[in-house]
């Protein structure tokens, strides 16, 4: 198996992370990527850029609430708290299939955008309840879960996602990652 396999068959590999996050600091008027970006985001992170140098080209975010704290000072430094932290990491995280881009201001996005942030959060946090470990399911694993929740919330036309819903996707999302 090639070097390259093996990176992406790692537990925490996202693909596309890195192009959405790359999206997200032009936004925040971060320097292009090879004119300072790397160390910029390496100081402000208090991280070697060996660290950042994964987000940024290696599609693997983050672990843990690490990604939302870094949204988050990014978002009130740079951003002026124009956005939910908590949307943009979901969005960084699963891409525009599971969250919309938070960026675009297309009608063609059916989602309401506060559900889908409520609906990250509650996901995270009731896997910490439960004591599973979502940072480290592969993608396989956590797109499908995250797609039954939005499906759900969106063909009820809930408001929010069902907990207890929520509580056995996880559980069976478990299941499967410890077969894997």
């Amino acid at each position: 198996m090639k070097n390259n396999q093996i990176e992406k068959s790692k537990a925490g590999f996202r693909p596309g992370f890195s192009k959405r996050f790359n999206c997200f600091l032009d936004i925040a008027d971060y320097p292009e990527v090879n004119k300072g970006r790397m160390t910029l985001l390496a100081e402000d992170e208090d991280m070697s850029q060996s660290g950042v140098r994964k987000w940024i080209t290696e599609d693997n975010p983050p672990k843990g609430s690490k990604l939302i704290e870094v949204c988050h000072r990014i978002i009130n430094e740079r951003m002026n708290g124009k956005y939910n932290p908590n949307l943009i990491a979901g969005w960084l995280e699963y891409g525009d299939e599971i969250v919309p881009n938070p960026f675009e201001n297309s009608k063609s996005i059916e989602h309401n955008h506060a559900v889908m942030s409520n609906i990250y959060v509650l996901v995270h946090n009731t896997a910490k309840e439960l004591g599973v470990d979502i940072y480290s399911m592969e993608a396989e694993i956590l797109d499908p879960l995250y797609q039954s929740i939005m499906d759900d919330v969106v063909s009820h036309k809930l408001s929010e996602a069902d907990s207890a819903f929520v509580k056995s996707l996880l559980i069976i999302a478990q299941k499967k990652s410890d077969k894997s």
